[in-house]
């Protein structure tokens, strides 16, 4: 990070549900299925982890081995091609307006915005591309030797493992939670809002809802 980056408050973008109206690990696998790659009972599994999800029940394990099965074996740049592909057909067009034209004013105002997703870093990075984000945080895939194994690496960025990833991230580049933004929409997110300076409900689950109203944080509502 360029030292006047030091001198920057930074805005974490959660993905799915605050700046797009999407599920991408549900809409990955439609997309994988509809182009013949993902097996014919994906959906119905995309489904239950996606539910699990919603209950903040998620095995993260479990479901990171259903999720990379169709990464096995491939590169990057095999991989990322699927992934503008999914951007272009499926993503793009569920960009919330008013999410986009925030991010775009803050862009404009010079602030250092980071896109935070638990979804994989492959997948994410599009949406990452379109809107010019200085950073982003994701679930991190495992390479070896340029080929993806369809195994995970390092912290699932979920929940506590975002803020402990948001922790390692100012280690490296400044600043601190205290004065950080953050946007999220899922019961996964309350434990950053708890310990960031300027949390913003967007979209709220119930669960994040109930914890907005108690605790005073401003709710966005994006259509």
């Amino acid at each position: 990070m360029k030292t006047e980056d030091h001198q920057r408050d930074v805005y974490f973008w959660d993905m799915d549900h605050t700046i797009i109206n999407n599920d991408c690990d549900v809409s990955w696998k439609e997309f994988l299925h509809s182009k013949g790659v993902a097996p014919s009972n994906a959906m119905e599994l995309a489904d239950k982890y996606y539910q699990d999800y919603l209950n903040n029940t998620l095995d993260d394990a479990e479901f990171m081995d259903f999720q990379l099965a169709e990464f096995k074996g491939k590169t990057w740049e095999e991989m990322l091609e699927l992934s503008r592909l999914h951007f272009t057909e499926v993503v793009k067009q569920k960009i919330y307006p008013e999410a986009e034209e925030m991010i775009r004013q803050q862009m404009s105002e010079g602030k250092l915005l980071c896109l935070i997703t638990a979804t994989n870093s492959v997948i994410a990075y599009a949406l990452k591309e379109y809107f010019g984000f200085d950073h982003m945080i994701a679930s991190k895939l495992e390479l070896i030797e340029g080929k993806y194994t369809g195994k995970p690496e390092g912290q699932y960025c979920l929940g506590q493992g975002k803020v402990d990833l948001m922790k390692s991230f100012f280690i490296e580049n400044g600043g601190s939670l205290e004065s950080a933004t953050y946007y999220g929409d899922s019961p996964a997110d309350v434990v950053i809002m708890e310990v960031v300076g300027n949390p913003y409900a967007v979209n709220p689950s119930p669960v994040l809802l109930k914890a907005a109203r108690v605790n005073d944080w401003p709710i966005l509502s994006f259509k």
